[in-house]
């Protein structure tokens, strides 16, 4: 049907009027695009900024009970051994007694119901942990040559947000063309520390929010296949994880690279993808919790929490609840007082 154009409640613009701040004007009543997702912002502030706050349930397929039964008992009997794997790789924590059905109710979920799919999709899963997490991720050896993606600082990390999710902020100008091998395994490590700190108590499902900070991106970093690979990732080894995606405040670049990546990406995690402008900064910040979240959307520094966290490692694998006591107040601390300040690695703009 195209976009088809409505008007929200001001005169449109004249035709002879510059279109750089259309977005006030009026939005497309499609929101494929990320101007048209941008603009129905917009129009709809009051009942986006209440959804945003809410979880991601009203977007969950509901799992009957007795579906997670029969999922945990065709897993045991086809694939004997395969929870214990996943609780060696820390897919599940050991110490968490709900941690099976948990694991259960997401991959069938992510599976539409199909319990044999599922089943499937469990031993892949860990085959797949076993090769590349075999011990999780406190452990897990990034070697040096992802020491430069480190170094690039441009993934950082906030833990307590008001919805008790982590959020993981990614600086999209810093990344260049190209989604390399170790830049993958650094992906991974990026993600599983975000799912492993998360809190359990008030956040049983370990979902995360994701922010791809979009400020002066340029042709540099327009990286279609890059972008498609990160889609494939988080669908396919962290299926049900993502509660939302931000694209912040990106260029009419972003658009382009959106409408060549979206026809890829499967459709619930489109439904996750939220565009918002500088304009509706504090939308987000009303969603994430404006007092916790960093200014200038600046958190911790993936690479500052290796060495901090790794020794904490055999005090947290049991017990989810001291984790959370252990981590919270620290690293809420380092990233207030990171703001602005960057590291030692490079300037943080």
């Amino acid at each position: 049907m195209g976009n088809r154009l409505t008007y929200c409640g001001r005169d449109p613009p004249n035709e002879s009027e510059s279109t750089d701040d259309e977005d006030e004007y009026y939005s497309p009543t499609s929101t494929s695009s990320p101007r048209a997702m941008t603009s129905f912002f917009s129009a709809h502030s009051s009942s986006l900024s209440l959804s945003l706050k809410r979880t991601s349930s009203s977007l969950q397929i509901p799992v009957p009970d007795e579906l997670v039964d029969q999922f945990l008992s065709e897993l045991e009997i086809r694939f004997p051994g395969t929870l214990s794997s996943l609780k060696a790789t820390d897919e599940i924590k050991r110490a968490d007694p709900h941690g099976p059905r948990l694991f259960a109710l997401r991959v069938v979920r992510a599976q539409k119901l199909d319990v044999k799919s599922a089943v499937e999709r469990a031993e892949e899963h860990a085959r797949w942990r076993r090769a590349t997490l075999p011990a999780g991720v406190m452990a897990l050896d990034l070697g040096p040559d992802v020491a430069p993606h480190v170094r690039e600082n441009k993934v950082f990390l906030v833990l307590n947000t008001e919805a008790s999710r982590p959020c993981i902020i990614v600086r999209v100008e810093r990344h260049t063309k190209g989604l390399s091998a170790d830049l993958t395994l650094y992906i991974i490590y990026c993600m599983e520390l975000a799912v492993y700190l998360a809190d359990a108590a008030s956040n049983p499902d370990k979902k995360i929010d994701v922010l791809f900070d979009c400020r002066g991106m340029g042709w540099r970093n327009y990286d279609v296949s890059g972008l498609k690979k990160v889609f494939e990732l988080l669908e396919k080894r962290f299926f049900e994880r993502i509660h939302v995606i931000y694209m912040y405040d990106g260029p009419r670049l972003l658009d382009m690279l959106w409408s060549v990546v979206s026809p890829f990406v499967d459709e619930n995690t489109r439904r996750k993808v939220q565009f918002v402008s500088s304009k509706h900064t504090h939308r987000v910040m009303d969603a994430l919790g404006a007092d916790v979240m960093p200014d200038d959307f600046l958190g911790t520094p993936i690479h500052m929490l290796i060495g901090r966290c790794c020794w904490r490692r055999r005090a947290l694998d049991d017990d989810a609840h001291s984790m959370t006591t252990l981590t919270r107040a620290p690293l809420c601390s380092l990233h207030r007082r990171d703001q602005g300040r960057g590291s030692s690695d490079g300037p943080v703009r």
